[in-house]
């Protein structure tokens, strides 16, 4: 009878994995789209 216990830390990978993820992830992205919407503002968009 674990089902439960096994599908609440289920939840939590699930609810934390993405935060990890992301944060690593987001370390170059953001500077990427920063570049990307420094250039569309020096282009004049919209």
């Amino acid at each position: 009878m674990a089902a439960p216990r096994l599908r609440g830390g289920l939840m939590i990978v699930v609810e934390l994995w993405p935060h990890f993820f992301w944060r690593i992830k987001y370390s170059w992205r953001i500077k990427y789209s920063n570049i990307v919407f420094y250039l569309l503002f020096l282009t004049g968009y919209p």
